[in-house]
């Protein structure tokens, strides 16, 4: 029997525990700086963790940092300038063959979360051969990977040169490269999907029901900083979990995040 993990008696009781905690205060905030990777709903516990106080409570003075694509992230966190990031794994695949282990230390989204959508004159993903396509970066981005996968579930191969991807910059720069024609096709987050019908652009494929196993939008961190920062890190997750489970017991399905 299929059991939806939500109504989990012991799944419900250890979230109504973690949100009704209140920490002791704290006289000294530790200041964290948080990387960011991508910019869709996926980020709504950490905007929500920030809005309602939940980093605050547990004595965290966050500072978002805007990064564009998986590289740069993993470049980020090589080099120190962030303690903790909402990534893809493929960040500590990279970092760590780059002499800097890193870990996922909150699990993300488990599909291929992506609409692979075209412009006006893509009708079909027949259409995208021969043509650009838009990702974050060159590098081992979430994004590029998506499209080099997706694509080749359909029959098209990037490393075989049936189209060319290029950077065109997080998913509101690669809608906007749809518009004005400068990439024909890219891979974009479902939530986007009314936005893109009132613009014009057409749905090539979903991703999602492809069932291509997949981690996305995790929580990551170094090793070192795993055992350096232990007490920050325990911090930072535990009010991403507060986040988690407002959304689940104080949000209804489908109503809009006001401010998020």
């Amino acid at each position: 029997m299929k059991i939806s993990i939500y109504k989990s008696p012991l799944v419900v009781a250890t979230l109504l525990f973690i949100i009704s905690s209140v920490p002791a205060a704290h006289s000294e905030n530790i200041q964290v700086n948080f990387g960011v990777t991508f910019r869709n709903a996926r980020l709504i516990p950490l905007w929500i963790a920030d809005e309602e106080g939940f980093f605050k409570k547990q004595g965290l003075d966050v500072k978002q940092v805007n990064i564009s694509g998986g590289t740069q992230g993993a470049q980020m966190m090589v080099s120190g300038g962030v303690d903790v990031s909402y990534d893809d794994p493929i960040t500590c695949v990279v970092s760590t063959a780059g002499g800097v282990p890193v870990n996922v230390i909150v699990g993300g989204t488990p599909s291929l979360a992506y609409l692979i959508v075209g412009g006006p004159d893509v009708k079909s993903i027949a259409d995208v051969k021969g043509k650009l396509v838009g990702s974050s970066g060159l590098g081992l981005s979430a994004s590029r990977l998506a499209l080099l996968v997706g694509l080749r579930r359909f029959g098209i191969d990037a490393d075989k040169g049936q189209v060319t991807i290029v950077a065109a910059g997080q998913e509101p720069e690669r809608i906007a490269g749809l518009s004005t024609g400068a990439i024909a096709a890219t891979v974009i987050s479902p939530e986007y999907r009314t936005k893109l019908e009132q613009l014009g652009v057409n749905m090539l494929a979903d991703l999602r029901t492809l069932n291509i196993p997949w981690e996305t939008s995790s929580v990551i961190t170094t090793v070192k900083n795993a055992q350096t920062k232990r007490d920050m890190l325990e911090r930072v997750v535990r009010a991403i979990l507060q986040a988690h489970a407002f959304i689940r017991f104080y949000l209804e399905p489908g109503q809009p995040c006001a401010g998020y």
